[in-house]
């Protein structure tokens, strides 16, 4: 489990390797052995041979996620802000900058790796809607700060043996959810 709080006792029955990373929880309880648990509260501290446990995470970036604009009732995507020593989860999932629809074009199954690339070259970030992408060409990732964002089971399948996708030498890109 990543980035989750529980209000009750955890228990992870005979589970024999389990890993929380940035939880909150009550309780743990159980597990038989490699349990390991990353800047996480509420957990078992380290022993010799069932617990590991690191008292924060050192750096990590949460995945995008779509939410809903209360006021306006429309969707936003959110893009989750580099922590750094984190403990605990996030709460009120306040650590993300908010994403217009009109900077995102969402793809489907039947666009092409052409009209994909066109949109991301005109500086829109990318939800690929769930299917599967047959590519005859690489989806090219050129601009800084750039959305990849897999909805729902998206599978990017090449064609012609060429990458499905290509980041270039570019800071603060994401990509999410996406099988290749």
């Amino acid at each position: 489990m990543a980035d989750v709080k529980v209000w009750n006792t955890v228990n992870s029955g005979s589970q024999q390797q389990f890993m929380l990373r940035n939880c909150e929880v009550t309780n743990w309880e159980g597990g038989s052995w490699n349990m390991v648990f990353v800047g996480s509260t509420g957990v078992p501290e380290s022993n010799c041979s069932d617990y590991t446990n690191v008292g924060s995470t050192p750096v990590v970036v949460e995945k995008a996620y779509l939410a809903v604009d209360d006021e306006t009732e429309s969707f936003k995507l959110m893009k989750p802000r580099v922590e750094k020593n984190k403990v605990g989860n996030t709460p009120g999932f306040d650590n993300a900058d908010e994403i217009d629809f009109s900077d995102i074009y969402v793809a489907n199954e039947n666009d092409s790796a052409a009209k994909i690339n066109s949109k991301l070259e005109e500086g829109l970030h990318l939800i690929l809607q769930p299917g599967n992408y047959q590519l005859d060409d690489t989806i090219k990732v050129t601009k800084e700060n750039t959305v990849v964002f897999g909805m729902g089971l998206v599978t990017l399948i090449s064609t012609t043996g060429k990458a499905c996708l290509e980041v270039a030498d570019v800071d603060g890109v994401r990509v999410s959810g996406i099988l290749f």
